[in-house]
């Protein structure tokens, strides 16, 4: 059973039970909204919904609030002093842990943009090689934990970050947190070659700029809430067609964010958001997995055991997994893992241009999916990312086949094995009898 992972996923909900707390004092018709920066293409879709009149026509008078570095919208927004603010998932679930009673309503980017900005000259082209710079970082916002567990920065001295890129730009040793359709926009039009790493690829991945608004307003004026998150969505879906009047505002409002910038900004966002099919969408890496395996050749084969599949399997077996109880498995060991008579399945393999045998994919074939019930593969070829490729190419199959779903199975929290899983995005997880999409 998919299980949420806590302070990195932000379950999303529209109204919450009433509070006990008295309802804050609101103009049903004159609301504010709490920035977490200054006016950009993140908040594209509240201003949209400003400019074209769409809050207007829901009876509502919005002021709209700029923010700036660590503004504290989650206290702001508990504390009643603003309607409705904009944060990200990550400060929800901390804000919420902290004692906030702040819901979040609506998730515009389902896809985080928070990247860290290195220079291409470093040298630096992974999290793994993220060593011996300058590290300009918040303390505030869950990624900088998140990082620092899962990266182990060596020769990385880490200082405050400020907001500014003037230091990027002075020195090629520098690096610095950033938001993918912002800094690194700004820094190539200075001059310089940025490279970004995405904190998603690294697994930190939650909602950004969601709209929050608090609990006992969700429950004791659940109508003007609902009229603000129609206003907004009309909004961000009038922003993603045509974002021109939004930054020729924006420009007037931040006139250090010229409407080229903007613009530019505008199309690294606009990947950010989820597509309406909802369909999955390979990230950075995974693309760089389908381009470094392009020679392999595909072909389905019946579920049984054969000399040269039953090699590699025990083969895998003895070098991933040794002293596991599985590595000693022979036929029959095999026929009762991976087949059954209740399921049709189908075995998925991968060959090399010399049509030597790399990999095996278990797959089900459900009615409207395809399951990935187990990949094994050849280990001295692991530098393909053989893992991640099989389960690509699984997704391919099961749109080409035209069924909705490719189905990975159980995941346990922390199981270091079964992590991978947390990468292919959008996907949707059952937890306690509910499904739960995660973008």
């Amino acid at each position: 059973m998919w299980k949420p992972i806590t302070g990195v996923i932000c379950l999303i909900c529209l109204l919450a039970s009433a509070c006990s707390s008295p309802a804050p004092e609101t103009d049903t018709n004159q609301v504010t909204l709490a920035l977490n920066w200054l006016p950009e293409a993140e908040h594209g879709g509240y201003y949209a919904a400003l400019l074209n009149g769409y809050f207007q026509e829901e009876g509502l008078e919005v002021d709209i609030l700029p923010g700036g570095p660590d503004s504290p919208v989650i206290q702001r927004v508990g504390a009643k002093r603003v309607t409705f603010g904009v944060a990200n998932g990550d400060r929800i679930a901390l804000g919420q842990h902290q004692g906030a009673q702040v819901i979040g309503l609506l998730a515009p980017l389902q896809n985080s943009p928070r990247c860290i900005m290195v220079h291409e000259e470093s040298g630096i082209d992974s999290f793994e090689s993220l060593r011996n710079v300058t590290l300009a970082m918040s303390d505030a916002p869950a990624f900088s934990y998140y990082l620092k567990s899962k990266v182990d920065l060596e020769g990385v001295r880490v200082v405050r970050y400020t907001g500014s890129i003037a230091q990027f730009l002075r020195d090629k040793q520098y690096a610095q947190q950033a938001y993918s359709f912002s800094e690194p926009v700004i820094a190539r039009r200075e001059g310089a070659r940025p490279r970004i790493l995405m904190l998603s690829e690294l697994g930190f991945n939650p909602y950004s700029s969601v709209l929050i608004a608090h609990a006992d307003l969700v429950a004791s004026q659940p109508e003007l809430v609902e009229r603000f998150v129609r206003a907004a969505s009309r909004g961000w879906a009038s922003y993603l067609r045509d974002s021109t009047q939004v930054h020729a505002h924006l420009q007037r409002i931040n006139p250090e964010m010229s409407v080229e910038v903007l613009d530019a900004g505008y199309a690294a966002l606009r990947g950010l958001c989820l597509e309406d099919s909802g369909e999955f969408r390979p990230n950075r890496s995974q693309r760089r997995c389908l381009q470094q395996n392009a020679d392999l050749r595909l072909e389905w084969a019946e579920a049984r055991h054969t000399p040269e599949i039953g090699a590699l399997y025990e083969r895998y077996l003895r070098q991933r997994h040794p002293g596991g109880g599985m590595d000693d498995a022979d036929a029959s060991d095999f026929e009762r893992f991976l087949r059954c008579d209740w399921s049709p399945t189908r075995f998925l393999c991968l060959r090399d241009p010399d049509e030597r045998l790399l990999a095996v994919a278990v797959t089900d074939v459900l009615p409207r999916a395809l399951s990935a019930v187990y990949t094994f593969y050849d280990a001295d070829a692991s530098a393909r990312g053989l893992g991640t490729f099989a389960v690509l190419q699984q997704i391919e199959q099961a749109r080409q086949q035209g069924r909705e779903y490719l189905y990975l199975g159980y995941w346990i929290d922390g199981h270091p094995k079964m992590d991978y899983k947390r990468r292919f995005r959008p996907q949707e997880r059952l937890s306690d009898g509910h499904w739960l999409r995660v973008g």
